[in-house]
């Protein structure tokens, strides 16, 4: 339930606030965009009205998709947000101290609930807050607010040191506490690590005190230091320190806390550099590896590790590492299942499109899972670059599916995708702009999407049959594309294999496709025409068939094993080759930090294919071979000098 809900906060933009008023009260201007007001009006009106990319409701544009599973988890946070906003509205009011029990034993039933067999602790909250709010024996009942009733229940809530069992023979877990005087054979600190050690004094960055500190100012990370110093000195023969080293997903290199970096410079100073070494022990991030199975390699007699399903995959990952060299895979695998003999047509443009992803995730069941990413609570004041290009998308589909523009437009608005008032108008007719020039280049070019329709047929050949359809305008004999994006080899593929099929379909008609999008060096419309086949119908059909056999070929052999396609790099290199211009292919493929999503940075290239770093380790390899196969009968198509 939570995977949905956070899907639909992220989708309604909510950013902060609880509407206009709770804004006002706060100090800033009056606006309820990006509020949960309108972000759960988004999301419920979304349930009750159809998606459209022009429907407005009462100024808001409802989410589209709002059905089964995300209908549910839709009316579980309108539920929820309900409470809390009641909540917010019943302890923002002022009230005398007696009363104060009753508020808060009701905002916590609203926003708790007590687990099977622990209904005892709402006794135990009613008892607390009349202990605390009582007024008996006193004829004076204060005022309070909120920030004074806070200051009352601080000190029940704050964290308290459990009871240590001392000199037990147990284990005691317990929080960092003072400790010097207490000896202990072994002592442990677990996660020390840098971002959360030591603690800041302060995380509020409205506290005019951090910049005017004065000596006696409460500081914990001097504290922190103190008790790591407390902790050293209470252990009798073991002390031990953890810390995150790598980062589980890239692993990066992190460095120590601070604290514990100049611990052990210190320990470095009285034993030496070479034997400091050996105060370190650097363990693996997976339990599979085989570090953990070698005995003594972890600082034990034996084996680190215990678990059977762990070694034999430490097994095989030594099985296989030992037989080849990692850094000159492919990978392979000898499951022929994957092949099949009857193909859809999506499914073998998006091999094209990515052949390495394709293959991980079809084949090997892997997926590289991307960072995560954390949730913007910020008030918009400006679009970024990806925001800018999803609106002018959004709008550039609206238009091709015949909706006004102004309708769209004021969509956009109703999605809070927008920064407040004024600061949209002009990144938004910016957008408007480039739309409006692509559509009119589409338009200029032949682009007619009133008169597209769905064909849909299957291709039988030598590779087996091949299924799908494509909307194209029969009349014309066109297939179009029509996108915000950069047009780059991938796009060029997937309009080539499409022209393939339509041919094949009806090869009586010279199909050819039309590709408008932004040019990817001058940042402009740009049009771009591929086909049609030369010949007659009966030769075009042939040839249609015979290229489409030699794809499906290709694509049956990169789901046995990794094959190097790279669908940019080896445009950039055919059009450098085979039509003998001045192409720079590298500038496709070497990752570099002045240049955004080059091939060779995809981490799916780098897993699969590690040695290939620069162009010359490309060029040594079988990928001259596919790209020639691949953008051999391509590029004569573009209409490319040649």
């Amino acid at each position: 339930m939570l995977e949905p809900i956070e899907e639909l906060i992220e989708e309604a933009n909510v950013r902060w606030g609880i509407d206009a008023d709770d804004r006002e009260r706060a100090g800033t201007a009056r606006g309820s965009e990006h509020t949960w007001e309108s972000g759960i009006g988004r999301i419920v009106s979304g349930i009750f009205y159809s998606d459209s990319p022009t429907e407005i409701v009462v100024g808001l544009a409802p989410i589209h998709g709002i059905e089964g599973d995300r209908a549910n988890a839709a009316v579980t946070l309108a539920y929820v947000i309900g409470h809390v906003e009641f909540v917010v509205n019943l302890l923002r009011t002022k009230r005398p101290s007696s009363q104060w029990t009753s508020a808060i034993f009701r905002a916590v039933g609203l926003l708790a609930a007590s687990g099977n067999g622990e209904e005892w602790q709402w006794s135990d909250l009613q008892q607390l807050l009349e202990k605390t709010f009582s007024s008996e024996g006193s004829t004076i009942d204060p005022i309070l607010g909120l920030d004074e009733a806070m200051v009352m229940t601080t000190a029940w809530m704050a964290d308290l040191p459990d009871r240590l069992h001392h000199q037990t023979g147990d284990i005691t877990v317990c929080s960092f506490a003072p400790m010097r005087s207490v000896p202990y054979r072994v002592v442990c600190l677990l996660g020390l690590d840098g971002p959360n050690f030591p603690r800041s004094s302060r995380t509020d960055g409205d506290d005019l005190l951090i910049d005017h500190e004065m000596v006696g100012d409460h500081d914990r990370g001097a504290e922190d230091r103190q008790l790591l110093l407390d902790a050293l000195m209470a252990a009798g023969d073991y002390f031990v320190i953890t810390y995150a080293g790598r980062d589980e997903l890239t692993n990066v290199s992190y460095p120590p806390a601070v604290p514990v970096a100049e611990l052990l410079d210190t320990v470095a100073d009285i034993i030496g550099e070479e034997d400091a070494k050996c105060v370190v022990v650097e363990h693996p991030l997976q339990s599979f590896s085989s570090r953990n199975f070698e005995p003594g390699a972890l600082g034990v007699a034996g084996p680190w590790g215990f678990d059977s399903m762990y070694f034999e995959g430490a097994i095989a990952l030594r099985d296989r590492t030992d037989t080849e060299d990692v850094a000159s895979w492919p990978l392979a695998i000898c499951d022929e299942s994957v092949q099949e003999l009857a193909l859809e047509l999506g499914d073998l443009i998006e091999y094209f499109e990515h052949p390495s992803r394709y293959f991980a995730r079809r084949s090997l069941h892997l997926i590289i899972p991307s960072p995560s990413r954390r949730s913007d609570d910020e008030l918009p004041v400006e679009l970024g670059g990806l925001v800018q290009w999803e609106i002018g998308q959004r709008l550039l589909e609206g238009v091709v599916r015949g909706f006004n523009m102004d309708d769209l437009v004021a969509h956009e608005k109703g999605r809070d995708s927008l920064p407040a008032g004024a600061l949209a108008q002009a990144p938004l007719a910016e957008t408007v702009g480039r739309v409006s020039q692509i559509i009119e280049l589409a338009v200029e070019s032949g682009f007619e999407p009133r008169e597209f329709r769905q064909h849909m047929g299957t291709v039988t050949g030598r590779f087996g049959t091949l299924s799908g359809s494509v909307s194209a305008d029969f009349d014309s004999a066109m297939v179009s594309t029509v996108t915000s994006a950069r047009l780059k080899g991938k796009h060029r593929l997937a309009m080539y294999i499409k022209l393939l099929f339509l041919t094949a379909l009806h090869p009586e008609r010279s199909w050819r496709g039309l590709l408008v999008g932004v040019s990817k060096g001058r940042n402009r419309p740009e049009a771009v025409t591929i086909g049609p086949l030369p010949g007659d119908g009966e030769s075009r059909l042939l040839e249609a068939r015979e290229r489409l056999s030699d794809l499906v070929s290709i694509r049956s052999e990169g789901v046995l094993r990794a094959l190097p396609i790279f669908a940019e790099t080896s445009y950039t290199w055919a059009t450098t080759r085979l039509a003998r211009r001045e192409i720079d292919t590298g500038f496709a493929w070497v990752p570099s930090p002045f240049r955004f999503g080059t091939e060779g940075d995809d981490p799916y290239h780098r897993m699969i294919f590690p040695a290939l770093v620069e162009v010359d380790d490309l060029l040594e390899g079988e990928f001259p071979v596919y790209a020639a196969r691949i953008w051999g009968p391509i590029v004569p198509l573009l209409g490319i000098p040649q």
